[in-house]
């Protein structure tokens, strides 16, 4: 597998932080660190993977937790859709490096990943699609959907975005989703 995915389930809700690296390289996306940003920072260092930015599926609390600590121990960019960038001014950040939109592809080395914009959960949701593989954030759970009674959240939006951008990918496509176990796309159909 060209790819090296480590899931860190952090925090209270153990939410799933994920780190994502190329074989080839050994860069590194940080998904989602929503706590214990020493663990993550440990981990990287104790398997000499080389860090290249944070990014966030969505600016929910508990998946940005360890960020700021991150962020500043390892002088890395941050990642994410714009639309959620209002969620961050409470934990001292006002802007990211990087916005992400639909379509954009993110460089880690001999890898790449795509960005798809899953409004539903939030405004600024997006799921990042590797080859054969999907860290859904909140979107998409095994056996469930990301909640849309909280602020910025939408059923319809959600809906949307489950049937026409992830219920298209390969059935065999791998979840891996912001909090639980992994699952599938074909799973999820059913």
């Amino acid at each position: 597998m060209p790819l090296i995915i480590k899931q860190i389930p952090v925090g209270p809700l153990e939410t799933n932080c994920y780190l994502v690296s190329c074989e080839n390289t050994g860069f590194t996306f940080i998904i989602d660190p929503g706590d214990s940003p020493k663990i993550i920072i440990n981990y990287l260092y104790r398997n000499e993977f080389i860090p290249k930015a944070v990014i966030l599926t969505h600016g929910h609390y508990d998946h940005i937790g360890g960020l700021k600590i991150i962020k500043g121990e390892l002088n890395i960019p941050l990642m994410m859709h714009k639309a959620d960038l209002f969620m961050l001014k409470d934990y001292g950040i006002s802007a990211a490096e990087k916005y992400l939109n639909d379509g954009d592809v993110l460089d880690l080395g001999r890898e790449k990943l795509s960005v798809i914009h899953t409004p539903g959960h939030t405004k600024g949701g997006i799921c990042l699609k590797g080859d054969g593989v999907l860290f859904s954030g909140d979107t998409l759970f095994r056996n469930g959907v990301g909640r849309t009674d909280l602020p910025g959240g939408s059923e319809q939006e959600l809906v949307d975005s489950l049937n026409n951008k992830l219920f298209v990918l390969s059935d065999e496509t791998i979840v891996y989703p912001g909090h639980g176990p992994e699952t599938t796309i074909k799973h999820e159909k059913i």
